[in-house]
């Protein structure tokens, strides 16, 4: 879990400080048990703060789950589609969205935003950083590692494509 500076992102997006979440996070929650201990220590951190999440994930992954962890901590989560052949299209996630009812997940269309530009990363971000007006809400950014390149670059004025997500190893430890 990385905090994201937001001077710079306001210096990128040229957005007032009345325009920023209180808190904006990148995560590389990657499978339902990953994803529950990443909002679970956000939660724990910031309690007092409202969760709004972007969500993108790769074919094969538990999608269920994660859409129902993540639907029991974030008031909104706007779906994106990277840009590689390993990312889950857009259309197979809301498909997949369309059998959840069968798994109780409360309130899912009033938590599950429209689309923005298809899934777009950068036009979603952007969307969504408008709509974050109040000083009570934090911005979490999860899911594949393959919507983190996208989001970097529209997030941030300088490159950080070297740094990668990895946890140490057994061994490092």
């Amino acid at each position: 879990m990385e905090a994201v500076p937001l001077e710079e992102v306001r210096s990128k997006l040229s957005l007032r400080n009345e325009q920023l979440p209180s808190v904006i996070m990148l995560d590389v929650g990657h499978n339902p048990d990953g994803m529950f201990r990443t909002l679970l220590a956000i939660h724990k951190e910031y309690p007092h703060l409202k969760l709004r999440v972007v969500f993108g994930t790769s074919k094969g992954k538990e999608v269920i789950p994660m859409i129902k962890t993540l639907s029991e901590f974030a008031y909104k989560i706007h779906l994106v589609e990277a840009k590689h052949p390993r990312a889950l299209p857009l259309s197979e996630l809301q498909t997949e969205l369309t059998t959840i009812e069968r798994f109780h997940i409360r309130n899912l269309d009033s938590v599950i935003a429209p689309p923005i530009q298809n899934g777009d990363i950068s036009e979603t971000i952007k969307h969504v950083l408008t709509q974050c007006t109040q000083p009570d809400e934090l911005l979490l950014i999860i899911g594949s590692f393959f919507i983190m390149p996208e989001t970097r670059r529209t997030l941030f004025t300088k490159d950080y494509s070297c740094l990668l997500y990895t946890s140490p190893s057994p061994r490092d430890s």
